[in-house]
Order: C-alpha cells, then sequence, then structure tokens
C-alpha cells in the first residue's frame, strides 16, 4: 500500500533550511520518492496566522520504503541541520 507524507516545517534559519532541502533532494532523488507538491503558507481564512512554513506532499511506494527513507544513515547524518533549520512535523497517511 502507497504512503503518502504531509511535512510541514517551521522556518528557524532560512539558510540552514536551504542546505537541508538540498540534501534530503539528494536522497528523495535516490530513493525513488514521489514529490506531490509543495508550498509556502500564505494566510489563514480561519485560526491562528501560521507565519514562515512551507509544506510538502510526499508519495512512498510502502511503508517500508518511508522506514527506510527516515532511517537510513543518510537521512539520519542530517537530522541535527533539520532540527536547527527548522521544527518539522511528519505526517503519515496510506492511499486510499
Amino acid at each position: 500500500m502507497k504512503i503518502i507524507n504531509i511535512s510541514t516545517a517551521y522556518i528557524k534559519d532560512e539558510n540552514l533550511f536551504k542546505e537541508y532541502l538540498t540534501k534530503a533532494g539528494v536522497l528523495i532523488k535516490e530513493q525513488g520518492v514521489e514529490v506531490i507538491c509543495k508550498g509556502k503558507y500564505v494566510a489563514s481564512t480561519s485560526g491562528l496566522n501560521q507565519g514562515p512554513y512551507i509544506m510538502a506532499i510526499f508519495k512512498y511506494k510502502d511503508r517500508a520504503a518511508f522506514d527506510y527513507f527516515y532511517a537510513c544513515e543518510a537521512y539520519q547524518a542530517i537530522l541535527p541541520l533539520r532540527d536547527q533549520a527548522c521544527e518539522m512535523n511528519i505526517q503519515v497517511y496510506t492511499e486510499i
């Protein structure tokens, strides 16, 4: 079953975030993760203003591919950079 990953990030440091995106992008390509869409927060019509958030939606061929991506040595190596650059929320869904 395909896995959908919706990630949102509150940017703490724009330069470090760009560096993280570059490194994560290499892994995304290498592992065949499909990028469905990316977006930058603009406004809320209801609720609180979210501030400098970005979001992305990814598709993985199955749960094993998703688990491997986040557990692999190369991704683990960039976790400290990610945590310095942003506060990230990662949600996981099965495709229906």
